[in-house]
């Protein structure tokens, strides 16, 4: 049986997984018949999978994710923990999912978050650039530091500050005030 994705309900994911919620995983359930094109693959699956970890560990551009393989599709396990947790559909899990704490393969419910790809996108760890500041450049003909943000696609400037540390401290600031829970800060931007 080949299960179309909009086939993947929340009654169907409980058939199929357990959700450990302290440890973000899922745990395959012993399955009904009706989820495999025969009895023996049935008693093959349930005999092999029942009990354990359900996924594995899928790098993609830099980028680790666990995936699981239900009825020949991949489907990304942060999903299957939202749906799960949510109690709803597949179908119905936002399309964009943030993990809080940026790590990827930590998928405890409470790390999970609904996001626009905006706010995903600034909830990850950036290059810091040449002045070693994020949002904050050198103007060597003004002798100043320009701090400047992004705010829905479009750059604010901020201002131009004597200190590098000015312009930072200035770019944090808005920064926060604009992403709000989603603002990321790096270790050496602290």
């Amino acid at each position: 049986m080949k299960a179309l994705r909009s086939d993947l309900t929340f009654s169907y994911l409980s058939e199929c997984f357990h959700l450990d919620a302290d440890r973000g995983v899922l745990i395959w359930k012993v399955r009904p018949v009706e989820h495999f094109a025969s009895r023996r693959a049935m008693t093959f699956f349930n005999n092999h999978r029942a009990g354990t970890v359900a996924g594995t560990v899928k790098t993609d551009e830099g980028r680790a994710r666990a995936v699981v393989q239900l009825n020949r599709q991949c489907v990304f396990v942060h999903r299957v923990i939202y749906a799960l947790h949510h109690s709803i559909d597949i179908d119905d899990v936002p399309d964009v999912i943030d993990h809080e704490d940026r790590d990827t393969l930590k998928n405890r419910p409470g790390n999970l978050r609904e996001a626009t790809p905006t706010q995903n996108n600034f909830n990850r760890i950036l290059p810091l650039g040449r002045s070693g500041v994020r949002g904050v450049t050198y103007q060597p003909k003004f002798k100043t530091w320009r701090a400047r943000v992004k705010k829905g696609g479009r750059e604010i400037n901020l201002g131009s500050f004597p200190t590098k540390e000015e312009a930072g401290a200035a770019w944090k600031a808005a920064a926060e005030t604009i992403h709000g829970e989603f603002f990321a800060i790096q270790a050496a931007e602290a």
